[in-house]
């Protein structure tokens, strides 16, 4: 009876560490990105050669001849870019002439919500409310699957909303947001959010004051 009672605690006891471990590895990815090094790389800055294809496309906001250009590939679901989000649009509103951002999607799979909500940031686009629809997206990142996109269109200012309805009810793939996934995984990036800014991949999401030092740099 005492050796079956060891035998038990023993595979209690190694049910639990497996379940901290599986843990701990879930939040990893849901803080650090969808994607994370292999053990013993070290991510570093690195220079992109197609920096105008990469900036080139997407969705622009901000001045038309900035000295720095921030392009975003994200995930509407991801935790690591709505935490993100306040900090770039804070520096842009610091900044408004100086400073450009283009937003890319990268909706990664494991995600239920990221594909729809980056169909239905499309939608809205198509009506020219791209900025209003992505800032109702982040700030409501908890209520996804329970508000309706269609709510969140009226927010943001969308006006046909039927139209919008019908957009984003589809379930065709959307062409911009294939091309954004194609380029994020050509260019080999680190996960989401991925920042690049004037043309180097950055090895981590920047807070304020690095954005701060980069634009100081680029004057």
């Amino acid at each position: 009876m005492l050796k079956r009672d060891h035998l038990l605690n023993a595979a209690t006891g190694i049910a639990f560490v497996c379940m901290l471990a599986t843990t701990f590895l879930v939040v990893r990815r849901e803080v650090f990105g969808g994607q994370t090094a292999a053990a013993g790389v070290q991510r570093a800055d690195r220079a992109l050669r197609n920096w105008n294809e990469i900036s080139g496309d997407g969705h622009r906001m901000g001045g038309t001849n900035p000295k720095l250009t921030i392009v975003e590939f994200a995930d509407f679901e991801c935790p690591a870019c709505r935490q993100f989000f306040p900090v770039i649009e804070s520096f842009r509103a610091r900044h408004p002439k100086d400073v450009a951002f283009v937003f890319r999607h990268w909706p990664l799979p494991y995600h239920r919500f990221a594909y729809p909500s980056a169909r239905a940031s499309e939608c809205a686009a198509a009506q020219g409310r791209f900025a209003e629809f992505y800032g109702e997206l982040y700030r409501k990142q908890d209520s996804l699957g329970l508000v309706q996109f269609r709510e969140l269109a009226r927010n943001a200012g969308v006006e046909n909303l039927n139209e919008f309805d019908k957009c984003s009810g589809s379930s065709d793939s959307v062409k911009t947001i294939s091309s954004d996934l194609a380029l994020a995984k050509a260019m080999k990036a680190w996960g989401t959010p991925t920042v690049i800014v004037n043309g180097v991949l950055l090895s981590e999401t920047p807070d304020q004051a690095k954005l701060e030092g980069l634009l100081a740099a680029a004057k």
